[in-house]
């Protein structure tokens, strides 16, 4: 199975996809009609509209199958989406891209396919329309054209599809945009942050009141004057000539500047400007938001100069980690060093994450119960890490860091807490070093130490001098000297072979190579020699050279070796039925014991039989081993050692005891697949201790002994299947043969001599082959023969001269090869296949001709009945006919045309084939009804002819054509047309059709409205298109046009148009041009829809959320559960939240004051009086607390309610109440103890009373 390639398209195709919404819909009426109306015309039982997704195809409609989708690995419309015409395969099996495909192979077993793409105007194939056959099959040209009509309109569905919900998202947002517009006016002129509005003049045209109370003016005072006045020459120079250039250019600038107030005072404000160009007729062209950053600049300076010279002693650090917190854990600061080993950036950990963070849960658990333990009380938390800081000391403690990739390192943390004046603490200070390395080293020291010493070879180390540095346990075990006497030795005290004046060559030797291995041997303690196998390593470690030697003690393997030997030396000629003899013989004495055999296992495989047997110096006669014994491990595989106590073990085993042996040693016997066939074993009569060496020499021989009794069944078996050969060649009814390589009969078998008439073999032999072969099939005969000869098996048809007429053979060269795959012969086989072949022939002649007959009737799609000109009754009908009225055949033979049409009569019948009988030739077509089995009506068109053979009435031809579908595609096509005309009305999207050839344009109904024309009323052209377009838009849409012709691409682009009576409408323009099959331009068809409400929804949209976003106050959007749904980005900066952070939080959150159980009746108090004014207090996320004044606005939008509330920060009102309080508490005070009368003074008579 082929799986097909991604388009190149892929990105953009699934962003299409996407953005049409209809994935994982419930089916619809109108997909499903055009699915059900591809079937009926392209006559397939099952037909889909499948839509292909990342990782499926998922059939949007679908007739003839149950499953929603399939994975797109499997799916054909997976190849058809990469091209942009019809794909079709007629048989599936035939196709090496989908022969083995599930849905080929399995159900619904798909032999047939053909797929239109679903294209966007875009250009991009979201998927197909498609038709399936469980037959091979191909479309009609008019079914392909029918396919491809019906393809666009599933497109036009999916278009018109999503204009519907577009039209109902701009509705909707229209909507919204009227409920909050007003809303949100109100808020901007109560608002805390300054807005203003300016004509191109420079002028304010608007000045909400915190705008003029920045500066210290009132409203009024600023409107009409130009923005000059609200800064100094210098600043009014600048703004002209570095800001201004950058808004008329890019539309918007953001920055500060600083002003100057009614006083003449300097105020630095964070100023918004933003050109409004959205057709605003209202003479604005400027809007300029603002908010007072004087204090909040001062404290940045100050700040900005702090945290430099705290950086820049951080940053010094690189070598270690400093990680600085404040009481609470939350990380204040994090150093270039903690960086580098915790893999963090600084960014990701300040403010956001505590220590515990990158600390192992498992370390803090158990130091926290070391703690507790400690003091007394329940220690936990950041506390764990703190706590003896806290008390007024610093821990230096190990800890295990863990980085951002996952990565351990082990650091020595110490910390020390940080205090004020008044001995508070007030963080917390970590520095950390990285010892991950040095533990590690430490760790793999120990490890080295700890392998050597339990190493179970010796190893010595060994200096320049020859002198022995240190040795392991093995090296103290081995030669019998404890550690200290080796230490106090020299190599040559241990090797008797290796002398002094040789140790420098050798050590020069080892420098060279690195490495040296040899064989030697060592003397022990108690003068036994011991035979070693020696690895010397050259080491050079911190300035000096050594060997470090592993010495292997070899004395067992040397026995073995020896052994071995002695065995190999007399067995090593011998082959057959010696072999075994010998071989017991020799092992018995090598390994010194009194028995030594060799057994096969039987034909039950419940024990085993002797092959040899050696017993006391003698070979022993046959015996039976039974498997009860110790044998019995044996067969499942395993080798067997009894070292004594035989005969206790087992008692009833006779042979044991006969033979008086007390030990038993056996290997078993396996062939190439492991299966147990034998076994060799050793018995002796007394203890046999350690039978190490006597395995390891069993089980060398045990492959040997297997090897010789393959061969013997090999052999048996080989003279088997000779004799089986030689009896089925003798008695084959067909004739077997051999040739030589000159092409000459070796030998023939009986049948082969009665088929070639000979008498007798020798009449045959040296005969050449290619001379009894007819000469007519001589030559390609001979072709073959030389081709067989050369190791090309061949299997051929030919007649052959054998005396008798018209011999036909079906013959075969089977080259035959020895061990060096050389052709040595060739085996022929050769059997008489003429009168076969004489029933093919006639057969075959029978078959093709009713085969012409029954596929020119029963492929075709029309129905065929004949009929007896005078009975009337059947005579023929084709597998169409019996499909479109449901008889059977044989049903069908029995009955006559007035069965099928109920309501004629047979005399009017008879009248209707009148005319045709009296004229020679022509035929009758009508339109009628035939009654179909179960009695439903079916539309068929007829068309009947008379048949003439000999000049004598044959029979009626009657060729009828089922038009149901045709009648009802006829009627759906009238119906969707006019529901897709109402559609687009609905929807204002316009179609149109331009014939470029001919220069003929046609426009839907709704395009002519759209364009500020009734429908018809004017001929729809080229030109009345380009003249609508609005003058400023009319030569990028006409490029985008021609860039469609000329770069083969959809096009899409947004434009103005102006009706006749001057109306400006905005529009969305699409469309894409068909082509050929040469690539030529034939057509060029698209849409328009007009967005111009969407516009001015997008532009009221568009304003109102930038003078929320840019104002000085502090928004917020609450629902009715006190969750924060939106906040500006005043709020987020007042209070040290990211916009993110607020969005997960609730008022409670926010105001230290309120709790959650006073919502409720809060939440009513709004709904009641719609409006609330309030002071209360806010918590920032560094815990700083503030006052706030809260104008608070209940609002209800589709159904839900929300609180929309501005925050006012009046920390510096509140400093000044407070100040004036004072003042008046002073003055009262004053006025109190003053003892001079008091007095009134009248203004307008300027009279004093006392």
């Amino acid at each position: 199975m082929e799986i097909a390639p991604l388009p190149p398209d892929e990105s953009a195709r699934l962003d299409a996809l996407r953005r049409y919404d209809v994935l994982d819909t419930a089916p619809e009426d109108a997909f499903d009609d055009l699915t059900c109306l591809a079937a009926k015309i392209c006559d397939a039982p099952i037909a889909l509209v499948s839509l292909i997704d990342p990782h499926r195809q998922w059939f949007k409609a679908k007739v003839g199958v149950t499953a929603h989708e399939t994975s797109r690995d499997m799916a054909f419309c997976a190849h058809t989406i990469l091209q942009r015409s019809i794909l079709e395969v007629p048989d599936a099996l035939a196709d090496p891209r989908f022969a083995t495909n599930p849905l080929v192979t399995q159900d619904p077993f798909i032999r047939f396919y053909a797929g239109i793409p679903l294209v966007t105007p875009e250009g991009h194939a979201l998927g197909t329309l498609c038709v399936i056959d469980r037959v091979p099959r191909q479309l009609t040209s008019d079914q392909r054209q029918a396919l491809t009509i019906l393809g666009r309109q599933v497109v036009n569905l999916l278009e018109l599809r999503l204009r519907r919900a577009l039209l109902k998202q701009s509705e909707s947002a229209q909507q919204q945009a009227e409920q909050i517009q007003a809303q949100l006016h109100f808020a901007l002129n109560h608002g805390f942050e300054g807005a203003a509005m300016l004509d191109r003049e420079g002028r304010y045209t608007y000045v909400n009141q915190a705008h003029a109370t920045l500066y210290g003016y009132e409203s009024a005072e600023l409107i009409g004057q130009p923005w000059t006045v609200l800064y100094s020459s210098e600043w009014r120079t600048r703004i002209s000539e570095e800001f201004l250039p950058v808004l008329r250019q890019q539309g918007h600038w953001l920055g500060e500047a600083t002003g100057k107030k009614k006083s003449g005072e300097a105020i630095i404000a964070e100023i918004s400007l933003t050109c409004l160009t959205t057709g605003d007729t209202s003479g604005n062209w400027l809007l300029c938001t603002c908010r007072d950053i004087t204090a909040k600049k001062m404290a940045q300076y100050e700040l900005s100069q702090t945290q430099a010279r705290l950086q820049s002693v951080l940053g010094a650090a690189t070598g270690v980690s400093i990680i600085a917190t404040d009481s609470q854990g939350l990380i204040t600061v994090f150093n270039k060093g903690a960086e580098h080993i915790l893999g963090y950036s600084a960014e990701e950990m300040i403010g956001k994450q505590t220590p515990a963070s990158f600390h192992l849960p498992e370390e803090i658990a158990v130091h926290s119960r070391s703690l507790t333990a400690r003091f007394g009380r329940e220690i936990g938390g950041f506390d764990v890490f703190v706590e003896l800081a806290r008390l007024g000391g610093s821990e230096e403690r190990e800890w295990t860091y863990v980085r951002k990739d996952g990565e351990r390192r082990i650091v020595t943390l110490v910390v020390t807490a940080v205090r004020n004046d008044d001995d508070a603490v007030t963080g917390y200070l970590g520095i950390a070093s990285d010892i991950t390395e040095r533990k590690q080293s430490e760790e793999t020291l120990r490890l080295a130490k700890f392998s050597i010493e339990r190493a179970a070879d010796a190893i010595y180390w060994i200096d320049p001098q020859a002198k022995i540095l240190d040795v392991n346990e093995a090296a103290s075990l081995m030669l019998g000297y404890t550690r200290d006497e080796l230490c106090a030795m020299t190599v040559h005290d241990l090797n008797p072979e290796f002398q002094a004046d040789m140790w420098p060559g050798f050590w020069t030797e080892t420098q060279r190579c690195g490495t040296m291995a040899i064989e030697t041997v060592h003397r022990a303690k108690n003068g036994r020699l011991i035979p070693i196998e020696v690895s010397v390593n050259y080491l050079f470690y911190e300035g000096k050279e050594y060997h470090c030697a592993f010495v292997r003690n070899i004395t067992e393997r040397k026995l073995a070796e020896e052994a071995l030997r002695e065995v190999v030396k007399g067995v090593v000629a011998e082959t057959g039925e010696d072999f075994f003899p010998s071989f017991v013989c020799r092992l018995a004495t090598v390994l010194k014991v009194q028995y030594a055999y060799v057994s096969e296992m039987n034909a039950e495989g419940t024990g085993f039989r002797s092959l040899a047997g050696w017993g006391r110096g003698a070979v022993l006669p046959p015996f039976e081993v039974p498997a009860a014994g110790p044998c019995e491990m044996v067969l499942t595989g395993q080798v067997v050692h009894h070292s004594d106590h035989l005969p206790a073990i087992y008692p009833h085993i006779r042979l044991i005891t006969d033979l008086g042996v007390i030990s038993y040693c056996g290997v078993p016997i396996a062939d190439r697949r492991g299966r147990v066939i034998g076994h060799v074993a050793i018995m002796d009569d007394k203890p046999m201790p350690n039978a190490k060496l006597a395995i390891a020499i069993l089980q060398v021989f045990a492959s040997r002994i297997a090897g010789e009794q393959e061969r013997k069944r090999a052999e048996a078996t080989l003279r088997e299947s000779e004799q089986r050969y030689r009896t089925l060649v003798q008695s084959a009814p067909f004739c077997i043969h051999e040739i030589d390589l000159q092409g000459r009969f070796l030998s023939m078998n009986p049948a082969g001599l009665g088929m070639m008439g000979a008498r007798d073999e020798q009449e045959i032999v040296s005969v050449l082959y290619p001379e009894v072969v007819a000469p007519a099939d001589r030559k390609w005969v001979e072709a073959l023969l030389t081709r067989a000869c050369a190791g090309e098996a061949s299997t051929f048809e030919c007649s052959i001269d054998s005396g008798q007429a018209d011999c036909c053979v079906a013959s075969c060269f089977l080259p035959i090869k020895n061990d060096d795959g050389v052709v040595t012969r060739l085996m022929g086989i050769t059997q008489d296949i003429t009168e076969r072949k004489r029933a093919e022939h006639a057969l075959r002649e029978r078959e093709e001709a009713l085969a012409r007959f029954k596929a020119a009737l029963d492929q075709t799609h029309d129905c065929v009945f004949m009929f007896a000109p005078d009975t009337l009754r059947f005579i023929y009908c084709n597998r169409g006919a019996v499909v479109q009225v449901g008889y059977t055949e044989a049903e069908l033979l029995t009955m006559t045309p007035l069965d099928i049409k109920p309501e004629f009569t047979e005399q009017r019948f008879r009248e209707m084939l009148q005319p045709l009988r009296e004229k020679d030739g022509g035929a009758y077509v009508f339109e009628t009804v035939h009654q179909h089995k179960d009695g439903h009506a079916v539309a068929v068109e007829v068309s009947l002819q008379l048949v003439r053979e000999q000049g004598k009435e044959a029979r009626f031809v009657n060729v009828v054509r089922d038009i149901t579908e045709r009648k009802r595609v006829e009627a759906l096509l009238q119906e969707r047309e006019a529901g897709l005309m109402a559609a687009q009305e609905l929807a204002h999207l316009g179609s149109w059709e331009w014939d470029t050839q001919t220069g003929v344009e046609r426009w839907s109904a709704e395009q002519y409205r759209i364009f500020g024309y009734a429908p018809n009323s004017i001929e729809a052209t080229y030109d009345l298109f380009k003249q609508a377009l609005h003058i400023e838009d009319r030569e990028n849409v006409l490029a985008a046009v021609e860039a469609s012709f000329d770069e083969k691409a959809p096009y899409n682009v947004e434009c103005r148009i102006v009706h006749p009576s001057g109306e400006v409408r905005a529009v969305q323009c699409r469309g894409e041009v068909d082509r050929d099959a040469t690539g030529k331009p034939v057509r060029m068809r698209g849409t328009v829809l007009d967005i111009t409400e969407r516009k001015r929804v997008e532009t009221a949209l568009r304003l109102t959320q930038l003078a929320i976003d840019r104002g000085a106050d502090m928004a917020f959007w609450i629902d009715g559960n006190a969750r924060v749904l939106y906040v500006n980005d005043a709020a987020s900066e007042r209070l040290g939240y990211a916009r993110e952070e607020l969005l997960v939080m609730t008022i409670p959150d926010l105001d230290p004051d309120y709790q959650l159980s006073i919502w409720g009746e809060h939440w009513n108090e709004l709904k009641k009086h719609k409006r609330l004014r309030f002071e209360t207090r806010h918590r920032t996320k560094s815990g700083e607390i503030y006052p706030v004044e809260v104008v608070a606005n209940y609002i209800v939008f589709e159904g839900q309610e929300y609180n929309f509330a501005f925050c006012r920060d009046i920390t510096e009102r509140k400093q000044t109440d407070e100040a004036q309080r004072v003042s008046e508490e002073r003055l009262q005070l004053t006025l109190d103890v003053a003892t001079d009368g008091l007095w009134d003074f009248n203004v307008p008579t300027m009279q004093a009373f006392y």
